[in-house]
């Protein structure tokens, strides 16, 4: 019908399906020592110390100008006689504030891993943004 049939067949495959390809490691460097590859690289600790105290000032200033809007926030429907908020809205901009202020707590605190501290804003950073989502 058509020669519909006839391209089918055309498409289909032949043969049999042989193994797949094995995928082989790249070669290190002849003059590359089996500790140096065995040690991750990351950044130098100075950068890392810098990154967790500009993580500990986004926290607080993230926890700040959530707390300025939503006391504009509540200002403004005062005056405008509008209904009160559905409970999403306090409860996450409560719990961004806690979050954040924690956050900078924890940056301030001696003997944490820097390393390990950013990893751990990055969920942080993700909640945040679930959070102003659900109340903005």
């Amino acid at each position: 019908m058509l020669g519909v049939d006839d391209d089918i067949r055309k498409l289909r495959h032949r043969g049999r399906i042989g193994p797949m390809p094995r995928c082989r490691k790249a070669e290190s460097p002849s003059g590359s020592s089996a500790s140096s590859r065995a040690a991750p690289e990351t950044l130098p600790p100075d950068l890392l110390a810098a990154g967790v105290r500009r993580l500990g000032y986004v926290a607080l200033l993230m926890a700040g100008s959530v707390l300025a809007f939503a006391v504009v926030e509540r200002l403004v429907v005062s005056h405008a006689g509008v209904g009160a908020f559905p409970g999403i809205v306090p409860f996450g901009q409560v719990s961004v504030v806690v979050v954040s202020l924690g956050m900078y707590a924890i940056t301030r605190r001696a003997g944490l891993d820097p390393a390990e501290l950013l990893d751990r804003a990055l969920v942080y950073e993700v909640l945040v943004g679930f959070l102003l989502a659900a109340i903005y």
